[in-house]
């Protein structure tokens, strides 16, 4: 039995694994009909074959959709900003208790990198709370540099990754188990959800921006097309 004033949250975790088209949107964690608070992400992502450019799939941006809001709450600037790892881990390998990048492997000159990168994020104080649910995507690369260098659903990305949550008691499915290991929702780029062709990219490493339209004046910087 539960101590008394204990929390009802429990501590969950996901396991996925995925192959996926350059410049697709993918589902990292799904959770509904709970409350609960997202502590955050282990991903190891890599570059299937032969990379147009290196490590260019640290561009895609991630977002939370909170209590089934229809425009993100949480909007990122880049996977590697995600990691508080701006400019393609320029400082190379770093761990710290809240963030790091464990790995990065390089070619064989050493003049680029090859495209893995192992990184991870826990949400200690800036964790994400919902009441009724959350869904957390992410851009498998930035769709819009990927049409510049003509890559979108021509080159394939692979990527590895943990979700950590607390969430109130409630028995697992498939669709948001514990430790389950299954496929992720997947859309090509400029289709399925809603707010996706009107996400807009701001420059603002290492932190979130909160922007609802493109139209909105880019918080902490000038606009870019995905940094």
């Amino acid at each position: 039995a539960d101590a008394p004033g204990a929390s009802p949250l429990r501590l969950h975790w996901r396991y996925r694994s995925e192959a996926l088209p350059y410049g697709a949107m993918f589902q990292l964690l799904r959770v509904d009909g709970r409350p609960g608070r997202f502590l955050g992400l282990a991903q190891v992502s890599r570059q299937l074959g032969v990379a147009a450019a290196g490590c260019f799939q640290q561009e895609g941006n991630e977002y939370a959709y909170v209590d089934g809001e229809q425009d993100p709450s949480w909007r990122g600037t880049g996977t590697e900003d995600y990691f508080n790892c701006a400019y393609f881990y320029q400082l190379g390998e770093v761990a710290t208790p809240t963030h790091g990048c464990l790995d990065q492997t390089y070619s064989p000159t050493g003049g680029a990198q090859a495209g893995l990168v192992s990184a991870y994020r826990w949400h200690a104080l800036d964790g994400i709370p919902f009441r009724r649910s959350l869904v957390l995507l992410q851009e498998a690369g930035c769709p819009r540099k990927g049409a510049l260098a003509g890559v979108n659903g021509r080159e394939t990305l692979h990527y590895e990754w943990v979700c950590l949550h607390y969430a109130a008691p409630a028995e697992a499915t498939p669709a948001e188990g514990d430790g389950t290991r299954e496929r992720g929702a997947i859309s090509q780029p400029g289709r399925g959800w809603r707010s996706f062709p009107r996400l807009g990219c701001y420059r603002g490493h290492g932190r979130e921006v909160r922007a609802r339209r493109q139209a909105d004046p880019p918080p902490g910087g000038a606009r870019t097309a995905c940094q």
